[in-house]
């Protein structure tokens, strides 16, 4: 085993030592030679994580979005995007899930417009659903603070779940921390190279990704 791990070392020094003088030599450029290390670099461990609600297959849920009069007017089609987006995370994680059409959960909150002051039970029932997954927003933009010409999205909100079947006051079987998202991470990126379209997707992806993760088992990155 010794020998073995000698030989390795060995190999993987013989290795960095070819590619840095292949680069010194303008053999290979910056690019191949981060995917040469690639090649070698050990894969990364990641543990698994169990659903926080793992009932979810084989019923139906409705994903209910509230953003406040703000959001809604600078951003009227955020409720249908996100609410499209988680749906297609969890059809594609837990199994044999139905979720209700986001359209039709769209055209019953304009239906009915203090449809926020209903129980969560009541909501479920009128929409066909097993469940209510009810996310409430509290910040959702696609500019950086201050600039008009500047995109970084920022969505943060909560999450409930809510079975239909039960009273109100013991219906939810769920609830999820404070879940935000900054895309991109490095700082705003102007016009020129992106567009609201980028970044909208970008974020809303990893926010009903962190929401969805909830429901199903699955790996994340080991902790250093």
């Amino acid at each position: 085993m010794i020998i073995r791990s000698r030989k390795l070392l060995l190999w993987i020094v013989g290795f960095v030592c070819t590619a840095s003088f292949l680069m010194t030599l303008g053999g290979c450029d910056s690019g191949t030679l981060g995917y040469m290390f690639y090649l070698v670099a050990p894969p990364e461990k990641k543990v698994k994580v169990p659903a926080e609600f793992d009932a979810l297959g084989g019923r139906s849920v409705a994903i209910v979005i509230y953003v406040d009069q703000g959001v809604q007017y600078e951003y009227p089609y955020a409720r249908l995007t996100l609410s499209t987006a988680l749906a297609a995370e969890l059809k594609e994680h837990v199994k044999n899930v139905t979720v209700v059409d986001p359209r039709r959960v769209i055209t019953y909150q304009v239906e009915n417009v203090y449809w926020d002051t209903l129980d969560k039970t009541r909501l479920g029932r009128d929409l066909g659903a097993d469940f209510v997954l009810h996310v409430v927003l509290d910040e959702y933009t696609m500019r950086e603070p201050g600039s008009i010409n500047l995109y970084r999205g920022r969505i943060r909100g909560a999450a409930g779940l809510y079975e239909t079947a039960q009273e109100e006051h013991n219906a939810r079987v769920w609830e999820g921390d404070d879940f935000a998202v900054i895309h991109p991470l490095h700082g705003p990126v102007g016009e020129l190279s992106h567009d609201d379209a980028n970044i909208r997707y970008a974020t809303e992806k990893q926010f009903t990704e962190m929401i969805a993760r909830k429901f199903y088992k699955h790996k994340i990155p080991e902790p250093q």
